[in-house]
């Protein structure tokens, strides 16, 4: 995973690729979990980040965080696939992406 960087003024998406869980996993899966860091330079603006998955074409976001100054870790847990409104499935979890926005 890489870091995203932007200027003052832009805003942008990036998607991120996860490395697939090992072949012939078993077992039932509780949740889908991402945690990510953000941070902002201290130098006044209102800078805004979103993390969220892909499933499908679909996107589904955690809440928008304005973010303090230094770094901050967020975290948000989907217990169930919310395209498909049911548990999840290997295939779901090893085809999602992660979704990083950020509006400065």
């Amino acid at each position: 995973m890489s870091a995203a960087e932007f200027g003052v003024g832009s805003t942008g998406t990036d998607l991120y690729t996860l490395q697939n869980a090992v072949a012939g996993t078993a077992g039932t899966i509780n949740s889908v979990t991402i945690r990510y860091r953000g941070s902002v330079d201290g130098i006044g603006f209102a800078e805004q980040f979103r993390c969220g998955i892909r499933t499908g074409s679909a996107t589904n976001y955690m809440d928008s965080i304005r973010t303090p100054i230094g770094f901050s870790t967020y975290t948000k847990a989907w217990t169930t696939n919310p395209r498909e409104g049911g548990a999840w499935t290997w295939t779901q979890v090893n085809a999602l992406l992660l979704v990083a926005y950020i509006n400065v």
